[in-house]
């Protein structure tokens, strides 16, 4: 009868202190979540910067290997680089929709 009691309190105090786990829950989490949702958001900004600046430096590479190859073979360099600045042309407007998206919301 002894462990039963024991075993029957110890549930009863561990279910008191999961609801008032609860209520600390709901009353911060407001905040906590709004917090974390902005600097969710400064890091997907800084992360877009990052990554279209980093498309704009292998675009200006490419136009710069380019002219250098086109020097020498044009129509080699037609064919090699129209397609991979074109890439990278559609690479940078397809990031720009998607962080359009994240700014309307």
């Amino acid at each position: 009868m002894r462990p039963f009691c024991l075993v029957l309190f110890s549930l009863t105090v561990l279910s008191c202190q999961l609801a008032a786990q609860d209520s600390l829950i709901s009353k911060v989490s407001g905040k906590y979540l709004s917090q974390v949702t902005q600097k969710s958001r400064h890091f997907e900004k800084q992360l877009d910067r990052r990554t279209s600046k980093a498309l704009d430096r292998m675009r200006k590479q490419e136009q710069k290997l380019r002219r250098k190859l086109a020097k020498v073979d044009s129509i080699a360099a037609k064919n090699i680089f129209t397609r991979s600045i074109d890439s990278l042309g559609s690479l940078k407007s397809r990031l720009k929709s998607k962080t359009a998206k994240y700014e309307k919301a």
